[in-house]
């Protein structure tokens, strides 16, 4: 879309796609205010690109969501000058980001899906060094706590064994598990 503004933010001219974006003919746009049928306002708004360009004589970039459409815009603003170097008017590029917005979200989206993929195979790993770690020890105290309990000891120490005995069971249970953990990972 493509169109020319006066000072005061009337259109002076715009290209069929323009218009056609409107819902209008080029010739009803032409005298319009920008304003009042882009946005549906009474004055422009503050970060209004035609604004900022004629105030500083620059190019100026805005990007433009619209929520009814679920389209993201780029509005470009050049000066026009006179012959005294004066911005006269601006002209007006307006084009559809809505396919590099979409993009851009998905791009992020896999970022941080292979981000958490990364942090659960740094976790996985971690799991299996410390369930390796915890395997080596615990080993020898179940096997140990089995051999005792064999001996000939009293109740009491062969029910501190069984006790003994039992933990471990249940953490080698839990090494197991995070063993099948990490390997998921």
């Amino acid at each position: 879309m493509v169109s020319i503004q006066d000072k005061n933010y009337k259109i002076l001219r715009v290209n069929q796609a323009y218009a056609d974006a409107l819902g209008m003919t080029p010739k009803e746009v032409i005298g319009k205010k920008c304003y009042e049928i882009i946005h549906g306002t009474k004055e422009p708004m503050p970060e209004c690109p035609h604004k900022i360009t004629l105030e500083t004589g620059k190019p100026k970039s805005f990007e433009l969501y619209d929520a009814s459409k679920g389209t993201y815009s780029e509005v470009l603003t050049y000066p026009i000058f006179d012959g005294q170097g004066e911005v006269t008017s601006t002209v007006h590029l307006i084009r559809d980001i809505s396919q590099r917005k979409k993009a851009e979200v998905e791009q992020q989206q896999l970022r941080a899906k292979a981000e958490t993929s990364s942090r659960l195979a740094t976790i996985g790993e971690m799991a299996a060094g410390i369930a390796h770690e915890i395997n080596n020890p615990l080993t020898g105290v179940i096997g140990f706590s089995e051999l005792l309990m064999e001996q000939d000891v009293s109740p009491e120490i062969k029910e501190q064994l069984k006790i003994i005995n039992d933990g471990s069971l249940r953490v080698k249970d839990i090494v197991k598990r995070m063993l099948t953990f990490a390997r998921q990972n």
